[in-house]
């Protein structure tokens, strides 16, 4: 079963977000909410970007900011161009997890590359780019 392609790749990635998790204390899920919305600086989220992003339904997208919410990363705001909008903003503790966050990933690309070298991640990074352009064919 080892040799199968999406299984290997599934495997990685569950592995780069276990170890996310361990380091940081929060699911993935969330990281990877707060990164895309620290990311976007001072341009205002609502939650139909983050459910468009991340292909993901209202239901899903408002329980994890809830619970996000609960933890004192997000903050949801009224809208002042449209009261019944509410958009999220980052507070400084999530700002400060976004930072570790990504200080974590760029720390695993870095020890990946040197362990690899520069030469074989450039192959898989060309045999993931191929697999995708494959996959979107079907």
């Amino acid at each position: 079963m080892k040799e199968h392609i999406g299984w290997n790749l599934r495997n990685l990635d569950q592995l780069f977000e276990r170890t996310m998790e361990e380091k940081l204390g929060y699911p993935v899920a969330q990281l990877r909410i707060l990164g895309f919305v620290a990311g976007r600086g001072d341009e205002i989220t609502y939650q139909k970007d983050i459910e468009r992003m991340f292909l993901i339904s209202r239901a899903a997208v408002s329980t994890t900011i809830d619970k996000m919410e609960k933890s004192g990363l997000l903050k949801r705001c009224l809208s002042e161009r449209d009261r019944r909008q509410k958009y999220v903003k980052v507070t400084e503790k999530g700002l400060q997890v976004a930072e570790l966050c990504y200080k974590n990933l760029m720390d695993m690309e870095d020890s990946l590359v040197e362990y690899l070298g520069k030469e074989d991640v450039a192959s898989f990074l060309d045999i993931c780019s191929r697999i995708r352009e494959r996959l979107e064919e079907f």
